[in-house]
């Protein structure tokens, strides 16, 4: 998202009101940025699904998409494929452990030179 994007929904959200402040109006389409996951509540922040309760000072584990790790937390943890389903970037904690899923290595940027 670039400035003039962001200022674009900003504003969307400041002339909407109180009713439509949990979406933002991006490149023609209303964003929902806030979304709930069984009893937990996910914030899109900084292209990225961040679970409420996580403390952003926190350690999380990074799980890849589509890697053996992702598809064995799935197995071990079913009741998280509806919160991976969120999108390619998700903070969330199972048990004491915090994760955040990324895009697969090949699909990354590459680093600025």
């Amino acid at each position: 998202m670039d400035v003039e994007e962001l200022k674009e929904a900003l504003d969307y959200v400041v002339l909407s009101g109180p009713a439509t402040v949990n979406r933002l109006h991006i490149g023609g389409v209303l964003q929902p940025v806030v979304k709930q996951v069984g009893s937990r509540t996910f914030y899109f922040v900084e292209d990225r699904w961040i679970d409420a309760e996580y403390d952003s000072k926190g350690e999380t584990r990074k799980i890849e998409l589509f890697s053996d790790a992702y598809f064995d937390l799935i197995a071990k943890h079913p009741e998280v494929a509806k919160i991976l389903a969120l999108g390619e970037r998700v903070v969330f904690r199972i048990g004491e452990t915090w994760y955040e899923t990324q895009p697969p290595a090949e699909a990354q940027e590459p680093p600025p030179e």
